[in-house]
């Protein structure tokens, strides 16, 4: 699927991902699942993803009306906000793109499944960056969704700007 930095949408099923970080973290995710609707959050174990850590966001859901609160924000995120936003809201952001994002976060509560997807986001010098992601529900008490983990593959968008990995 040829893919432009012009729209953000959601996937209606995993079949259009490309990202081959995406497919790791789903079948990571899938063999935690051990019978399960979702993994519980402590099944996670970072050290386990290491190759994927640049890319990841793990979020949890805080409060009745569900706020967006990221608890690890890997370093690419980082370095395409200019800042670690680890530990602060989605609402708090100030992000043009956060209604898409508050978009794929309820949809991911509201089916407690993966949700995957494109997303397009301010970038600077009116340059739009763009990712394929995927996210994956994580659950405490084994129904509803608590957290999540998700991955952002920037790789397309840093061959663009000439900073290929």
């Amino acid at each position: 699927m040829a893919q432009t930095a012009n729209s953000s949408l959601i996937y209606e099923s995993a079949e259009p991902v490309r990202s081959r970080g995406i497919a790791d973290l789903r079948d990571y995710w899938q063999s935690k699942l051990l019978g399960r609707t979702m993994p519980h959050p402590e099944d996670i174990d970072l050290k386990e993803l290491e190759a994927l850590l640049p890319g990841l966001i793990i979020a949890e859901y805080v409060g009745a009306a569900a706020r967006v609160r990221f608890r690890l924000v890997g370093s690419t995120h980082v370095h395409y906000n200019a800042s670690d936003f680890t530990g602060r809201y989605l609402d708090e952001m100030g992000w043009t793109e956060a209604p898409f994002i508050a978009e794929v976060h309820e949809t991911l509560r509201r089916t407690r499944m993966p949700v995957y997807g494109w997303y397009e986001w301010d970038f600077r010098d009116h340059l739009a960056g763009y990712s394929e992601f995927g996210f994956f529900p994580l659950s405490r008490d084994g129904t509803s969704v608590s957290e999540s983990i998700g991955f952002d593959d920037c790789s397309e968008f840093e061959q663009i700007l000439d900073r290929a990995r």
